[in-house]
């Protein structure tokens, strides 16, 4: 953004970054590179202004916001989720193609500096007769490659609709994912300058500056631009699944989380209880 009342008669150039996780009270990150631009173009000595949340914000926390909300279990999606994650119990399992997926239900979306995916879905396959009920847990961050982490629970559920032992899976990614790099979602995007999110973002980073500075109300909003946004989300999944063919007979009920980062290569996380 270009900045008038900096200086007594040049405008300032600022680079704005703002981390903005409304989910959180007091936690809006704000950094700000400020330099004098002459009439002649020539910008001078960069001022940096840090701007912390007024909480400490533990790194777990980061994850999560906004409740989950209902996911359509016959997405291609969801599906594409619990057919993968059905065979990483058969390979667990030595079950080969015996599994079946027999019913999803209760799916749910949760975006978590990523997105939380939670579904229970019926499974067929894991025992002889009985199907299992497993619900899935996925933490999804398509912007890193094969960073997805799955929790399924699995239990096996009779004729009678009594639940067998549950059994847990989890998935890691395969390959080791920084804290620090779980915060960016593909590449930024651009972002109108002229809505009202962005505005209200900058007039905030504008205050913060005037207030370092005590200048007051000097300071004016000259003009935005080469604004971008970059969502920091994921996809964390959970279903229940109802399973055949794990054991002899009855079916199993599991639970699945998967952690989806699918901009990660073989990061995939997989919880399975049954």
């Amino acid at each position: 953004m270009v900045v008038e009342g900096l200086s007594d008669e040049n405008k300032h150039h600022c680079e704005v970054s703002i981390w903005d996780r409304s989910w959180l009270k007091d936690a809006r990150e704000t950094t700000i590179k400020c330099s004098e631009v002459d009439e002649n173009g020539v910008r001078g000595e960069e001022k940096k202004y840090e701007f912390k949340p007024k909480v400490r914000v533990e790194r777990d926390t980061l994850r999560a916001y906004g409740a989950p909300s209902e996911a359509d279990p016959n997405s291609e999606y969801i599906q594409g989720l619990m057919q993968s994650a059905l065979a990483q119990i058969a390979m667990s399992e030595g079950a080969g193609d015996k599994l079946k997926l027999h019913k999803l239900k209760d799916c749910t979306s949760q975006v978590v500096a990523g997105s939380a995916v939670e579904c229970t879905m019926v499974v067929e396959g894991l025992s002889d007769q009985n199907k299992q009920h497993c619900h899935v847990s996925i933490w999804d961050r398509p912007w890193l490659k094969d960073a997805r982490e799955t929790t399924i629970k699995c239990s096996e559920v009779d004729e009678n609709g009594i639940r067998g032992e549950e059994k847990k899976y989890e998935f890691k990614p395969k390959v080791r994912v920084e804290r620090d790099t779980i915060m960016a979602l593909g590449a930024p995007s651009k972002a109108d300058p002229n809505s009202e999110y962005i505005q209200g973002l900058m007039q905030s980073a504008l205050a913060q500056i005037a207030m370092s500075e005590g200048a007051g109300d000097r300071l004016k909003l000259h003009k935005l631009k080469d604004c971008t946004s970059q969502v920091v989300a994921g996809t964390a999944i959970k279903c229940t699944m109802v399973v055949e063919g794990l054991s002899g007979e009855n079916k199993h009920h599991c639970e699945v989380s998967i952690w989806d980062r699918s901009w990660l290569k073989d990061a995939r996380e997989t919880t399975i209880k049954c």
